[in-house]
């Protein structure tokens, strides 16, 4: 059988450093709630899949 592995890139969440295209309108410190959030989605989604999971830190 073959293993089956799941890659997933992120960034730190660092304020003003994550979603500056919304940080333009919205503020940093939304922009960064609002990336947490998508963090914790992508947590949430990947969590009962059936593969390996490798989550790997962009830094910038």
């Amino acid at each position: 059988m073959e293993d089956r592995h799941l890659i997933v890139f992120v960034k730190n969440p660092v304020l003003g450093e994550v979603k500056t295209r919304l940080a333009a309108s919205l503020g940093e410190h939304r922009a960064l709630d609002i990336y947490n959030e998508l963090l914790a989605i992508t947590r949430e989604n990947i969590a009962n899949l059936g593969c390996q999971k490798h989550v790997f830190s962009v830094v910038l």
